[in-house]
């Protein structure tokens, strides 16, 4: 099940190809694993998402290309420093909550974003403006 779901968000949804970045979140579940998988068999850029940096090594052992530790590091200005001016494409969020925002503010312009979880137990607050300034 946990490829069907990333592979359906990924490729099926999202169009995920070669040149994409694509963050994960919850990166080191089931599902945030066959989605490094994915992501990596189509040549995306994968940016695993992990609390703290406790699985830092296992998930880039795993095939991730980068990871961040939210926690510990600041998720906009780190996705915006390993995207670059063009942006993440593609983020498949499991947690929802506060990372919601960071994530929407490194998407490009047109860019996705899956929200298939919700494991925050925190508000996610809509960052309208900045979406709409993708568009």
């Amino acid at each position: 099940m946990q490829y069907l779901t990333a592979y359906g968000a990924l490729i099926d949804i999202a169009g995920l190809h070669s040149g994409d970045h694509v963050v994960i979140t919850a990166a080191s579940s089931s599902v945030g694993l066959a989605a490094v998988q994915i992501a990596n068999s189509v040549g995306a850029t994968t940016i695993a998402v992990t609390r703290t940096s406790a699985k830092m090594r296992a998930l880039l052992e795993a095939g991730a290309a980068e990871v961040v530790a939210s926690t510990e590091e600041d998720l906009a200005a780190r996705l915006n420093q390993i995207a670059g001016p063009r942006g993440v494409r593609v983020v498949f969020d499991a947690v929802g909550g506060p990372i919601f925002e960071p994530l929407t503010a490194a998407m490009s312009k047109g860019g996705i974003l899956i929200e298939y979880g919700g494991l925050s137990r925190e508000p996610t607050p809509f960052p309208l403006s900045a979406v709409l300034a993708k568009t």
